[in-house]
């Protein structure tokens, strides 16, 4: 059946000459919202659909896998967070796996990732911390070592920071590659 389950390809067909696939529900949330009771009336209103269809096509994507969250973005400096850390961690191959979901578990940390290794940098785990200061956050890198029983590990502290922006994914670029790739030959081969 391809990619697409049924309950796309119906929205797909009622819905195309509104808004491209079912992107219009990324597109819709991915800016502020408004602060008024009902924030999707508007984005809603935009390619003619209900906020329930809406809502709905938000659902459907998070149930595939497609929207993990929809969340407030607070800025992380007037919050208290005036440090963003990253720490770069060896671990042995065959424990990759299981440092990282530990260290995953812990609250300062945004982001955990495995990266691929290069002889001028060994480091094969990544975690992100936010702390109030450089101190705290390296309170936290050194509870990691401890508990992980790690200790070839590198520290780096942000400076300054030149850019920090949500990301768009749906852009009216998106649109032009999605017309040219998904409703070209890609999409109908899915589509039939």
């Amino acid at each position: 059946m391809g990619v697409f389950d049924l309950t796309d390809r119906q929205f797909i067909n009622e819905t195309q000459s509104r808004f491209p696939l079912t992107l219009y529900p990324c597109w819709a949330v991915q800016s502020d919202a408004a602060l008024a009771p009902e924030p999707f009336a508007a984005p809603a209103r935009a390619p003619g659909c209900s906020v329930r269809e809406l809502i709905d096509s938000l659902a459907g994507m998070q149930r595939r896998g497609c929207l993990r969250r929809f969340a407030a973005d607070v800025g992380q400096g007037e919050a208290g967070f005036g440090v963003i850390g990253m720490a770069g961690w060896l671990v042995p191959d065959p424990d990759v796996q299981g440092m990282g979901e530990e260290m995953a578990g812990y609250s300062a940390i945004s982001h955990c990732c495995q990266r691929p290794t290069y002889d001028d940098w060994p480091d094969n785990l990544f975690t992100k911390i936010h702390a109030r200061d450089k101190g705290a956050c390296a309170v936290v890198v050194e509870q990691l070592s401890r508990r992980c029983g790690l200790d070839d590990y590198a520290m780096l502290c942000s400076t300054h920071e030149y850019k920090n922006v949500s990301v768009y994914y749906v852009t009216p670029d998106w649109e032009g590659w999605e017309e040219r790739f998904i409703r070209g030959k890609v999409f109908a081969a899915y589509a039939a």
